[in-house]
């Protein structure tokens, strides 16, 4: 009886430790923000989802134009910037094209891009993470 709940008293740790491995997997090979996912990547990184951009494109015959996402799509463009799946990356496109899409518009393009500093001199530049073009029948 003693040595049930012994295990029992293991469980915290256990899930614990799951939590920490998901939150790798997810930051280390999908772009999950180190912010996020319930690890310590705010102690270690400035790669929050805040410090990440968007570019987005609408392609039509020999025409790309960058557009720039409208202030009802913060809260969505923060979480596609976070975690930027194909899933996300198409969720925010779609709603875009609610507001953006004419009746020349062959694609859209979304890319998330990650700030970057260089060790010795700090100097900046981006990184490409993740993107997604939709073609629109």
């Amino acid at each position: 009886m003693l040595n049930k709940y012994k295990a029992i008293t293991y469980l915290p740790i256990i899930i614990l430790i799951a939590l920490a491995l998901n939150q790798l997997v997810l930051a280390n090979f999908l772009n999950l923000s180190p912010w996020l996912g319930g690890g310590y990547g705010m102690f270690s990184t400035t790669d929050a989802g805040s410090n990440r951009h968007l570019h987005i494109y609408l392609k039509s015959e020999g025409i790309k134009k960058e557009l720039i996402y409208p202030p009802e799509l913060r809260e969505l463009a923060l979480k596609t910037k976070s975690f930027p799946t194909n899933y996300s990356l198409a969720r925010f496109a779609k709603k875009l094209l609610e507001t953006e899409k004419d009746e020349y518009t062959k694609s859209i393009e979304v890319q998330v891009w990650k700030s970057h500093f260089k060790k010795h001199s700090l100097q900046p530049s981006s990184k490409i993470l993740k993107f997604l073009e939709i073609h629109i029948d």
